[in-house]
């Protein structure tokens, strides 16, 4: 079925409306959108708990799909919204004061539940999509009793099939699946109350238009889900968009690389409530944006900083944005660069409107990671189809700089180098000023200048818990060459006054902040000029000391852990499943040998890197590192260990691997771990 054809058949309009700086006759959403809203009723959740809150969106769901009314105020930022809404769209607004109220007005839009128990909780998946196939509202077993007097028990049973995780998912693969919207997808973690549940606020959208919506591990550690995902993977054409956000078993990097693979891309969405409220809100969709136009800066013998705040490609950032940085004092007194979430324009124009039209001179925006919203585009199938789909979208929303993130946990630590990527870019995504590449930091990584747009590495970068001053100042002290450029990424969590406290303390007029697309320009009239004949960083000396440090300051934490790991061992079998089942890991049954294991391996890993980088060598590729490794340290006894890892690794899904086996390896890495501990990290640097 024709993308066209699903919105006409799901009852939603493809609409188009003019655009008011440029004609776009062919725009059409990606994500399907309900009618702009007559009347809105609104409720707070502040006096919820979990299962009441995904009753309420799961409520707001079923209502919404056919008329746009409920509305859930779960913070600030959402009141912010509906009152920019409302001022926009003209709608009335009806306070709602409690759960009962709003079920009697609701209950005449479906008359059945179908129960889901919070000691199974995948049966909450399974009772979301049964709910929005069927059309009846999913209902805690523990909240029955707040339904009963409005709606009839159905014969649904999402209980029953949630026995096994496994077996429930395939079962709605066979069962649901085709059922379900065919492009879009949802990972809706069930694990309350670890964070990722915060993807319950996605419900709503979710039962509206009918997503197959799945809680499994991505990590290859977790044989069976990882082998699931992809099957469910692929069962969805190329572009297939993927709400939500990974499964708390496993890591953000495992679920984006995963999903590239099959050519999907990823979208954010934790604390993303009213989706169904924000896709409809569209009287601006159709509008081509501009950002401001500045004149350029001239070239000087100073350091060049773009700070850019991180998390612009989540859907929450886009939301939380108005209401905590922007009214933030200092915003309009410091040049400031935003991630930019470039698909927003289909999942929420009117908050890409707002954006677009009150930025101030300060404020520059940036699309990604990776562009049009979160993949890693080297490891799809066709790279090309997302750079041009990056390249249209930037274009609506008027943005003329990408972050492009290319990262591979299995064989890197940072972005993958691509020398032929940049050749790619430029095919592909002409209109640009110039790529961004990275999403840690690093001197050492290239930066390709030389194409027809620079491609430049994060420099450094600021995070949570950093010394915000010393940080910078000792960036800018490694690196005395004239003129300095540094792409810095910033933690969404440091405000901006912590930046310009820094900078106020460093006193230096040579210092600059800059929006990227002038940082980019400024690289290439250097690069042109020969001020940056050898790279960015044409000094490695002092950089080699930083990474050293910060390689000494990393070791303590990893030696304890792999001393913790140590004890667990010697306290016998029982006691280290113990210790799985005390973190993320064990809330699901999982072969203690392939928990083991694995985590010998990665453990390696890092083991491999900090030393390396103790003694100044900097490493990214994991093989080649490995192969460092062990001619650096050849005269401890083991080092070979890191060989048969690297081997296990490569054979990981091919291998039964037992207890024995992995414990084995453990003692091994263990006591090479110590051994690497007297020879490198007792002495000084």
């Amino acid at each position: 079925m024709k993308r066209r054809d699903f919105l006409k058949t799901a009852g939603f309009s493809p609409a188009v409306f003019p655009a008011r700086s440029g004609p776009s006759p062919t725009m059409e959403s990606r994500f399907p959108y309900g009618g702009i809203p007559g009347k809105i009723w609104a409720i707070r959740l502040d006096a919820f708990g979990f299962h009441e809150k995904v009753l309420l969106a799961c409520m707001q769901g079923l209502v919404n799909s056919r008329d746009t009314r409920i509305y859930l105020l779960e913070s600030e930022r959402d009141q912010f919204w509906l009152d920019i809404y409302q001022k926009e769209a003209g709608f009335q607004i009806l306070v709602v004061k409690s759960l009962t109220e709003l079920l009697t007005m609701s209950a005449p839009e479906w008359k059945e539940y179908v129960l889901y128990d919070p000691q199974r909780p995948h049966s909450l998946n399974l009772a979301t999509m049964l709910g929005a196939i069927h059309r009846v509202l999913p209902v805690s077993r523990d909240l029955e009793h707040l339904v009963k007097p409005f709606l009839r028990p159905s014969r649904l049973d999402a209980i029953r099939p949630a026995e096994n995780r496994i077996s429930a998912y395939r079962w709605a693969l066979s069962e649901l699946r085709p059922q379900c919207c065919p492009t879009l997808l949802a990972q809706l973690c069930v694990h309350e109350p670890h964070w990722p549940t915060s993807t319950w606020t996605n419900r709503d959208y979710v039962i509206a238009h009918k997503l197959f919506c799945f809680d499994l591990s991505t990590s290859e550690r977790d044989k069976e889900d990882y082998r699931l995902v992809e099957e469910i993977y692929k069962s969805y054409p190329p572009e297939t968009v993927v709400l939500g956000w990974h499964c708390i078993r496993d890591k953000e990097h495992e679920a984006i690389a995963l999903s590239s693979r099959h050519g999907h891309f990823g979208l954010c969405s934790l604390h993303t409530p009213n989706l169904t409220v924000h896709t409809s809100v569209r009287s601006s969709f159709g509008q081509v944006y501009r950002q401001p136009e500045k004149k350029d800066i001239p070239l000087e013998e100073k350091v060049y900083i773009a700070f850019m705040d991180t998390d612009g490609d989540a859907s929450w950032f886009m939301l939380d944005l108005a209401v905590r940085d922007w009214k933030h004092p200092l915003h309009g007194k410091l040049k400031y660069n935003w991630g930019f979430l470039p698909l927003a324009y289909d999942l929420m124009p009117g908050v890409v409107d707002y954006y677009l039209k009150n930025q101030l001179e300060t404020d520059y925006f940036v699309a990604g990671p990776a562009g049009a919203t979160y993949t890693y585009p080297h490891l799809h199938p066709e790279p090309s189809r997302f750079l041009r789909l990056s390249q249209e979208y930037m274009r609506r929303c008027g943005l003329a700089a990408v972050h492009i993130t290319n990262w591979d946990d299995r064989d890197w630590w940072q972005e993958v180098d691509l020398p032929g990527f940049p050749a790619l870019l430029c095919r592909h995504m002409p209109r640009c000023q110039g790529f961004l590449r990275g999403m840690g930091e690093s001197v050492f990584e290239a930066n390709y200048l030389d194409s027809c747009k620079p491609y430049v590495f994060f420099g450094e970068g600021i995070h949570a818990n950093s010394d915000v001053l010393g940080t910078l100042r000792d960036f800018i002290d490694a690196n005395p060459n004239r003129p300095l450029f540094i792409f810095c990424l910033v933690n969404h969590t440091v405000p901006q006054d912590r930046i310009q406290e820094a900078l106020d303390r460093l006193s230096d007029s040579r210092i600059v902040p800059v929006h990227v697309d002038e940082l980019l320009k400024l690289v290439q009239n250097a690069r042109r000029k020969g001020k940056i004949p050898r790279g960015l960083y044409p000094h490695p000396d002092g950089n080699r000391n930083l990474l050293k440090g910060e390689a000494r300051q990393a070791w303590p934490r990893f030696h304890r852990e792999v001393g913790e790991l140590g004890r667990d061992l010697q306290s016998g079998d029982a006691a280290y499943a113990e210790s799985l089942h005390k973190t993320p890991v064990g809330l699901e049954p999982i072969p203690s040998a392939d928990a083991l294991a694995f985590q010998v391996i990665w453990k390696s890993m890092e083991l491999v890197k900090l030393s390396l980088e103790a003694r100044g060598i900097y490493v990214n590729h994991k093989p080649s590192a490995r192969k460092r490794f062990v001619r650096e340290f050849r005269r401890i006894p083991d080092v070979e260990l890191t060989a048969e890892l690297e081997k296990l690794w490569g054979e990981w899904h091919r291998t039964d691997i037992t207890y024995p086996f992995a414990h084995g390896l453990a003692n091994r890495m263990i006591r090479l771990t110590e051994r690497i501990h007297q020879s490198v990290f007792t002495h000084p640097a």
